[in-house]
Formats: structure tokens, sequence, C-alpha cells
């Protein structure tokens, strides 16, 4: 019971993976709603309905979410406004029907009841029968529908009255509602007041979305530019070096290419040929073949003897199996939806911090390098990195995140190292930043679990540090605290130990380990009535442990009470017959006893 590795809660890691499954589904082009498209089914007046989607015009190819109806231009019929997941986010369909149906609109305001009135309901009469509607909110997804009570009267040229069931229970009836006209019902005056129709501010153009050909070279400015995880590779000649120390103060070109790959090597040609440029703009260019990689036999020989040939005046090496997985947890954090691994040629751009800028997916064009060059000295490249215009409603948050799933993924692939490194950089990020609280406990697993392991490898001083970075995000974990303890008490520092041990119980009482630990401390420092309410106290947690009866036993020992001692040490042993302290702690309390 000396040491746990538990999470911050199991409810938080369950609700964690399921946002993260969702947006793993988003990311990768899923969708966990099926796509689904807009329908629209016309009352036939029977007990059947037709699917008129198509000839509706309203059938897109896009993953739709809800469909608000708004009479937007204000002359009597329902226009539709679509929000999507999918591009494009909003749509608006103007209703350019032509016909002589009327039509009766209301708006509701309360004065004893909440403003908008919502909850009531609006009852027309007309004929022989009764329309009725109800005032909502927040009736679609990310969506809301006019306030507006909108009844469509068909031929129907008057109607028999209007009554409004406000919230509460209150009954009202309207006059001098017409039909034809939009009108407003504030509660408690009985007479409708015509609304006025406003003048269109603009003309509404309808427009075509011009969509990106999805084929040919792709060039991804990141938003977030992220430091690279360590990249070791073997040069042509054999020595084995790092991506991270090639920088001259410049940009750096990494290249992923192989002499099969036939657009791989008209770009090395290219690159080749505008050595001298790039050496002025103080670009470094790093090519690294994949020959062989494939058969698990790198070919530096194959690869030598092409670049050769060019001559290729830039640096050169060969690739290998990790190089790639780590840049693959680089685009698959980075890019939504991932590219599909192993594409050539594929071009990563680092600025003179050497973290990633640009990726070029395919054939690297030479003049566009150039012209992004200057880029790179500009951390305030948000606009450049989204391909298309617009205005924003909320900037981007800042590169935490990324930081974060990065060091989730790189745990998740088992490369704890650079999970560690890159759940530090964000917690320095998160400690300064707002970011929220559901993310410093994300960083903080990673970082409490790091504990773990170290204590269990017997590497209490960085089992502390590591824990130390979980409490920084995540200060009232009462786990961690307790975990913090037994690092603590390996390093022989009782006093800290106990510290945050009780600092653990004060958080969650119902901690088996950290009163055990609490009760251990005490008992060593001879602090025995202490000992004996920490152990009695666990047991009224977990009945049937062994190591708390046992260490209640060795309590009572020295208090010198052995008859006590010896009923713990028995009942240690019905319990866990293999306990060999409990039994040799138990011949101890017999001779101590006496006949």
């Amino acid at each position: 019971m000396s040491h746990s590795p538990t999470s911050p809660s199991q409810a938080d890691e369950a609700y964690s993976s399921g946002w993260r499954r969702i947006i793993g589904q988003i990311r990768t082009g899923g969708s966990w709603s099926g796509r689904e498209r807009n329908c629209c089914f016309l009352n036939t007046g029977s007990t059947e309905f037709a699917d008129v989607s198509a000839a509706a015009g309203i059938d897109f190819l896009d993953d739709a979410r809800a469909v608000m109806p708004v009479d937007w231009d204000w002359d009597g019929d329902l226009d539709l406004w679509f929000t999507n997941r999918t591009g494009p986010r909003l749509r608006f369909l103007r209703n350019g029907t032509q016909g002589s149906n009327h039509y009766l609109a209301v708006r509701l305001k309360g004065a004893k009841c909440n403003r908008d009135a919502i909850g009531a309901r609006v009852e027309l009469s007309v004929g022989d029968g009764t329309l009725i509607k109800t005032v909502r909110a927040e009736d679609g997804y990310l969506s809301q529908s006019s306030k507006w009570i909108h009844f469509g009267l068909a031929d129907k040229l008057a109607h028999q009255g209007i009554t409004v069931n406000w919230p509460g229970g209150a009954s009202e009836q309207f006059t001098g509602v017409e039909v034809d006209g939009h009108f407003e019902l504030v509660q408690g005056t009985g007479r409708a007041t015509r609304s006025e129709i406003p003048t269109a501010g603009q003309a509404l153009v309808a427009n075509q979305l011009e969509v990106a050909p999805p084929d040919g070279p792709a060039r991804i400015v990141l938003h977030d530019r992220v430091p690279l995880p360590t990249l070791a590779y073997r040069d042509l000649a054999g020595q084995v070096s790092t991506v991270n120390a090639l920088s001259t103060g410049g940009a750096t070109l990494i290249n992923l290419w192989a002499t099969w790959c036939v657009p791989c090597l008209a770009e090395l040609k290219d690159l080749s040929e505008r050595r001298d440029e790039f050496q002025k703009l103080r670009l470094t260019v790093l090519a690294l073949s994949v020959d062989g990689l494939q058969d698990g036999a790198p070919s530096p020989e194959i690869a030598r003897a092409y670049l050769d040939r060019l001559p290729f005046p830039h640096e050169a090496g060969m690739a290998n199996p990790e190089l790639l997985d780590k840049l693959e947890v680089l685009q698959e954090v980075l890019l939504s939806p991932p590219r599909e691994p192993g594409q050539l040629p594929t071009s990563f751009l680092l600025d003179r911090w050497g973290r990633l800028a640009v990726i070029y997916l395919g054939p690297v064009n030479s003049d566009q390098l150039i012209a992004d060059l200057p880029m790179l000295d500009d951390d305030s490249s948000t606009d450049i990195a989204f391909p298309f215009p617009g205005q924003w409603y909320r900037r981007p948050y800042g590169t935490t995140a990324v930081l974060a799933q990065l060091a989730s993924k790189f745990a998740e692939k088992g490369d704890h190292g650079e999970s560690l490194r890159y759940a530090g950089l964000a917690a320095d990020m998160a400690l300064r930043d707002r970011v929220s609280e559901e993310l410093k406990r994300e960083l903080g697993a990673i970082f409490f679990n790091a504990g773990a392991t170290s204590f269990q490898q017997n590497k209490p001083d960085l089992a502390r540090r590591h824990y130390g970075q979980a409490l920084a995000l995540v200060p009232q974990w009462a786990e961690a605290h307790a975990n913090m303890g037994s690092a603590y008490s390996g390093l022989g520092d009782a006093e800290r130990a106990h510290e945050h041990y009780e600092r653990a119980l004060d958080l969650n009482p119902n901690l088996p380990q950290a009163r055990y630990n609490s009760g251990v401390i005490h008992l060593q420092q001879g602090n025995l009535d202490q000992a004996e309410r920490a152990f009695r106290s666990l047991l009224d947690l977990a009945a049937n442990s062994p190591a708390a009866y046992n260490a209640l036993g060795l309590t009572y020992s020295r208090k010198g009470d052995q008859a006590a001692a010896v009923e713990c040490f028995r009942r240690a042993l019905q319990l866990d017959p293999n306990s060999q302290d409990a039994k040799r702690n138990l011949e101890s309390a017999l001779r101590e006893q006496g006949p």
C-alpha cells in the first residue's frame, strides 16, 4: 500500500476519452451522425409524407445539423438557414415561391413572465380548426430560430381570433390582428400593434462556394508552430547526427525522398540548381532518403550514387523508422484529416528556432519556398495559415493545446521521453496562460503516470519532480499528494512526506494509501497514539487489509500491549497466510508475551 498510479478521476477520464474519440472521428473525416443531409418531407394530406428533398433544392452534400425557418426578407413566406458541421458552416436559402397564399406573424413580449415569453402557446382559430404554435428557445444545434411565430394560412383571408397562453398559466385574447401582417402582442394589453417592415439594408446575392481541387501538391502553413522532436539520422558517411543540431541561424528544409519516387528526383534537381539563392537566404536543405526502409535494409549506396550524379550540393542522409514515426505523429496531430503515412515527396520547413512552420505534401516549388522564408521571422502568421479569406469571430487558441496533444500522442506510442518534453513545454505555457482545467488535468496525468513509473523503478527523486509538475497543474489532486508523500518517504524526508499525506487526506479522507503511509511515519517517529488512530481509521475503509492489521499489531507491540498485538498479527495471517512479516511479528509478540 505504498504507492498508487491512480488517475485524477475516472469520470473525468471517461469524459475526456469520449471527446477524444469524437474529435478523432472529425479529424479523420468521419461523422458520428452519419453525414446527415437535409431532408424535406411534403405532407400529402393523409397519413404519409413524401420525400421531396431533391425537388425542393435542399439536398446538398452537407453534414447538416439544424434548419432554422425565418421570414428573413419580410415577404410573408419562410426562408431557411442551415447549420452544418462541414463547410459551408452556414447556408441561406431564400424562398422565392410565387403565389397568393396568406400568412400571419406575431411576436410576443412578456410583462409578468419572461420578456421573450419562452414557453407561451399561441392559438389561432381559422375556419373550422385551430392552429397552435409555441415560443421556443435554443431549438437547434448551435442555432436559434426567430422568435416570430409564423402561421401559413394558404387561401384564408380571415381568422376567428388569437389567444396567447402565457407562461404561468394566464390566458389572453388579442384584437386588432389582421391577415398578411406582422404584429406585436404585449402581455396584459389585449390589443395587437402592427410592426413596421424594416427596409432592407443590403441586397442578398446568391453565390457559389469555391472548393479547392483535392489533387496536386499541398502547402500547409501551420498556425501553431511547434518544436521538432529529437530526429536522429545517419549521414551518407555513416555518422549519426540530429536534425535539431543542423541550424545555422536560418531556416531548415527537411526533404524526404527515394530514388524510386519520380517526382522526388525532379524536386532534388530543382533544389540543387537553386543552391546559391538558398545560401544567400541562409536556408539549409537536408535530403533524407528512405530507400530500402520498406525491406528493413537502408540503402545508402543507392542514395549516394544518385546524389553524386546530380551532383547534390546540400546536406544528405538516411532516414530511419524512428525518425519517420516521429514525423508521422507530428502530422497526425497537426493535419486534419491526417494524410496517409509514407507519401513522397514530403518536406518540412523549420524556422530559425527549430519550430515546424510549413509542411509541403508533394514536390516543393522553390519559388514558393523562397517566398515563404520572410514569413518565418514573423510569429503573427495566423491569417496566412488559412487558405481562404474571412473575418475572425474569435482568434484561435495558442499552441498549448497542440503541445498537449503531441504529449498524449507520444505517450500512446510509448515514447515517454518525447511525451514528457512536450508536456513540459505545454505545462509552462498552461501556467502562464488561461487554459481550461480539463487541459491542465490532461497534462497533469502525463506527469502523474511518469512519477508512478519512476517510483516503481526505484527513482524517488525523479518521481518527486514529476509529481511536483502534476501538482503545479492540479494543486487539489489528492492521489498526487499521496504519491508525492511516498516519493519523499523514499528520499528519507519523513516530515515532507507526512505533510503531503495529510494534505491528501484533507482532500480525500477515503484514501487507504495515504492513511496507511501516514500511520507508518507516525510509527517510525514514535507517535504511537497517532499511528493507532491512523491504522484503525484505515480498517474502517478496508476492513480486510492484512497490511493494516500487521501495522496495527506493531503499534500495539511497541505500546507494550502484546495480547492486542498477537490478535492483530493472527488476523493479518488469516487474511494473508503467505505474509512473512506478519508471521515473524507474531512469533516475536508471542515471545514477548510469555507463557
